[in-house]
């Protein structure tokens, strides 16, 4: 998440905001994947967890795609009464990358 290049300098300023804070409710979400071991949680479950309001399906599949977490197969009714895959860690740390500041540090794209 960048602002573009004749963009003024708040805009770029708010750019490095937002990654930061993306980086945050990421590394929330991955400590409450870990915390919930092999049993694994749901989008929901884990934004619940990781005491978030909203937004966390996007972070969970952010976590999906840099191969933080992965699905287990199961699945479970999420808020909505909806089925929702199960996801699991597949680290045994947080990596670095979702606390870096600038979107030139992060390993990988919010």
């Amino acid at each position: 998440m960048t602002a573009r290049h004749n963009d003024p300098a708040t805009s770029h300023m708010a750019a490095e905001d937002m990654v930061s804070k993306l980086a945050g409710l990421q590394a929330a979400l991955l400590a409450a994947f870990k915390a919930a071991g092999a049993y694994g949680l749901t989008s929901d479950e884990a934004e619940a967890a990781a005491h978030l309001h909203a937004g966390a399906r996007r972070r969970v599949s952010e976590l999906h795609a840099a191969g933080l977490i992965a699905p287990t197969g199961a699945t479970r009714l999420g808020r909505a009464g909806k089925a929702q895959r199960v996801f699991a860690a597949v680290v045994s740390s947080i990596p670095d990358s979702l606390f870096a500041t600038t979107p030139t540090e992060r390993k990988f794209r919010c």
